[in-house]
């Protein structure tokens, strides 16, 4: 049961950046949307995940830092998540491979999540995958009917999204 909304995990990350609760919470739910949130295995979800972002705040003082720092603390943040959501792909039962899914040209990220979600949770797509042979049909009928209008050739293998 590998397809969090935080699902069969736990997952704790610690720091010494200051961080308020708020600020804390803000870059914690972005950084899990964009690489816990992603990831699945099997697409069954669990009741019993949680991600905790604790911070010391020992690092330094909070007027030393600013939006430029608070960037860049984003930006590890979600960096190290990653790294998380990767080990726990490669450590799946069963799991043979590790598979990214990068959209490009969607409108927005909302439609590229919802487009590579379509493809990493299609069974044809993942039987594709096992057996080693990434049929490009599968993927772009999966990206075809995530429900995301495109625009002519958003899909480089040439097919386009079902309009409905």
């Amino acid at each position: 049961m590998i397809h969090p909304n935080m699902a069969t995990m736990l997952a704790f990350i610690v720091t010494d950046y200051p961080l308020g609760p708020a600020q804390a919470r803000a870059m914690l739910r972005r950084a899990a949307d964009r690489t816990f949130n992603c990831l699945t295995i099997d697409g069954d979800t669990s009741t019993s995940d949680t991600l905790v972002l604790m911070s010391s705040g020992a690092a330094l003082d909070r007027r030393d830092t600013g939006a430029g720092t608070d960037r860049k603390f984003a930006a590890a943040l979600e960096e190290v998540a990653a790294d998380l959501t990767r080990m726990i792909a490669r450590d799946g039962e069963g799991a043979t491979k590790l598979i990214t899914i990068d959209v490009e040209g969607a409108r927005d990220e909302a439609a590229a999540c919802r487009i590579g979600k379509s493809v990493a949770n299609s069974p044809l797509v993942k039987t594709a995958l096992f057996g080693s042979d990434p049929n490009w049909g599968r993927i772009c009928c999966a990206a075809g009917y995530a429900g995301v209008p495109s625009a002519p050739g958003i899909f480089r293998c040439g097919c386009r999204a079902n309009r409905s």
